[in-house]
């Protein structure tokens, strides 16, 4: 049995995130989804994500702070950028239609490495 990988979507913003979710569901995939810094911070910190897609306008974002975290994970997720650019994440990109959304969902599910 394939399982899913789990996912984590972080935005406020209402068509992003329904669009995101859309696209996920037809593919098979139920995300979790957080509006806020601190619910996004809530959830890497208990949660285990493959990928996590954050929208680099959240409110009070902290990239470094956000990285450190994930540094302490045994195996951190993928983190791509949906929205605006998170700068000090060098290999994330910023909008061209959510960067073709997310590369068409996070380059086919990071190549399906579930």
């Amino acid at each position: 049995m394939q399982t899913t990988p789990a996912i984590l979507i972080a935005t406020s913003n209402g068509l992003i995130r329904r669009e995101l979710l859309e696209k996920l569901a037809l593919r098979g995939h139920m995300p979790h989804t957080v509006a806020s810094w601190a619910e996004f911070l809530r959830q890497i910190l208990l949660g285990e994500f493959n990928l996590i897609l954050i929208d680099g306008a959240l409110s009070e974002i902290n990239a470094s702070l956000i990285m450190g975290i994930l540094k302490t994970k045994d195996k951190p997720p993928q983190i791509r950028s949906v929205g605006t650019r998170l700068p000090p994440f060098r290999e994330l990109r910023s909008d061209a239609h959510l960067k073709r959304l997310t590369d068409e969902i996070a380059e086919p599910l990071i190549a399906k490495n579930d």
